[in-house]
Formats: structure tokens, C-alpha cells, sequence
């Protein structure tokens, strides 16, 4: 092994290339580590008591002078290799990294046959959604994780969470907000169970393949907002005869489009 390789375990190794410390995964290039440490003075310290993972850590103080600490390459790298040891002894705890690198490592892992990951994932996903952190549920929610849950599941891990199903695939309302950009909709009767949603106060539908909207949108109790760009929709918009659009703004929901 190089003076600047660290196996952390049988499918992760830590190298130090050039001024960068780099994951591999089963030999192959994963994802280069970014950063290392927060800024944080000593008499701040008592202020963080309450942090309980490094995302609330990020929430509190987003390291922004990071680039200024005067850290070497190889004390950067051994620091990450701790890191990403402590994690592996505490069974991929995902608290202990960064969102963006914990989530995709762990998935990963699971991917390429590690027990003690594909055991975790499931856990550690239904756990930071029941935090309420709402970066990080959006997060998860906006890079599939949820579609590791059948629908069962997630009405028993979550039995308030509200949510649509299309093509048989959960997709949550998370803090009022509903996000169905860039999904491929033609139609919303692809969407099951919108007309029952309760909590619905934002919907974002842009980037879509919608000709059309249903007259029973304005039904929807509490929503808000409706966002609609780049779809297929300007002939109903320039429509005068469309009733669908003054229907909803006229119950106060304002349309981006």
C-alpha cells in the first residue's frame, strides 16, 4: 500500500492524489472529498451543544471561511480517513458525514453487495426524514431515496406524511410542497390521490409535457401556488375561452407559468 492509501475497509479506500484526497470504491474513482472541517471559534463551542449530525451542523455555520484554514494536504487526508472510519465502525451512522457524500457512499455500498450498508440504508433514510430537517428531506426526496420504500412502507414509516403515487412509486409532500418538475407528466390523472392531498400548498409541475389542466386543480384545500413553466400550455394560456386559469386565480392561487 502508498505511504498515501488508507483502506478504510473490503470496498473502500481513502488516496491522497496530487493536493486532493479521493474515495475509491471497489478500485474505481468515487468522489473526491471536499471539505474537512467547520470554522468554529472556542468560545462559540457551547453554542453547538444541541448539533446532532454534521447537516445541523451546516444549518448552524456553513464553513464559508473553510479555504482560509491553513491545513496540509496529508493532514486533510488522515483527517478524512478518520472520518470515514468512524463512520464504517458505527455501522455507517449517517451523522456523522455530509449529506452529499454519506447518502450516495451508502447507496453505493448497498449497490455493490455490503450487508451492513444495504441494512442501513432503509434505516438511516427513514431516520433523517423523521427529523423534519427539511434540506435534507428535500435532499432525499429530490435524489429518489424514497423510491428504496414501497408504498406500505412509507404510509408505516410516515403515517401523516401525505403523498401521490404514479407508475406505482410513492412521491411524498414534503412541508406543504409537492415537486413533479422534470418528471415526464402528460397528464395529471397520471398523479393518484392529488385531489385528496391536504396540506398541498405548493405544486411545481414545470418542465413537463402538460397540454392541459383538469377544472378540479382549484379543489385542492390548501393550495397556493402552482408553478408551470416550460410545459405545453400556451394555447390554454392565450385561450379566451380557458376557465381554468381564472378559476384559480380567482381562488387566490397564484400561477407561475
Amino acid at each position: 500500500m502508498q505511504p498515501h492509501e488508507f483502506k478504510v475497509n473490503d470496498y473502500i479506500t481513502l488516496k491522497l492524489e496530487g493536493r486532493k484526497t479521493n474515495i475509491y470504491l471497489n478500485g474505481t474513482l468515487f468522489q473526491q472529498c471536499k471539505y474537512l472541517a467547520f470554522n468554529i471559534s472556542l468560545e462559540s463551542i457551547p453554542d453547538y451543544d444541541a448539533i446532532l449530525s454534521i447537516d445541523d451542523l451546516e444549518d448552524r455555520d456553513r464553513g464559508v471561511e473553510y479555504e482560509k484554514l491553513d491545513i496540509a494536504p496529508e493532514e486533510e487526508f488522515w483527517g478524512h480517513c478518520s472520518n470515514l472510519q468512524a463512520w464504517v465502525e458505527n455501522e455507517y451512522d449517517i451523522r456523522l458525514l455530509h449529506r452529499t457524500l454519506a447518502f450516495p457512499l451508502l447507496k453505493a455500498l448497498a449497490n455493490a453487495g455490503d450487508p451492513v450498508a444495504k441494512k442501513a440504508l432503509k434505516s438511516e433514510i427513514a431516520s433523517r426524514i423523521s427529523s423534519g430537517n427539511e434540506t435534507i428531506v428535500n435532499y432525499l426526496v429530490e435524489g429518489g431515496y424514497l423510491n428504496h420504500f414501497t408504498a406500505d412502507e412509507l404510509t408505516s414509516l410516515f403515517p401523516d406524511m401525505e403523498h401521490v403515487m404514479r407508475n406505482g412509486i410513492p412521491i411524498p409532500v414534503i412541508a406543504g410542497i409537492l415537486r413533479l418538475s422534470e418528471k415526464g407528466v402528460k397528464d395529471l390523472s397520471e398523479l393518484e390521490g392529488l385531489l385528496e392531498l391536504k396540506l398541498l400548498k405548493k405544486l411545481y409541475l414545470g418542465d413537463n409535457q402538460l397540454h392541459s389542466l383538469p377544472e378540479w386543480l382549484g379543489q385542492l384545500q390548501s393550495l397556493q401556488w402552482l408553478y408551470l413553466q416550460n410545459n405545453q400550455l400556451q394555447a390554454l394560456l392565450d385561450s379566451s375561452a380557458n376557465t381554468t386559469f381564472k378559476e384559480l386565480k380567482k381562488k387566490g392561487i397564484s400561477i407561475q407559468s
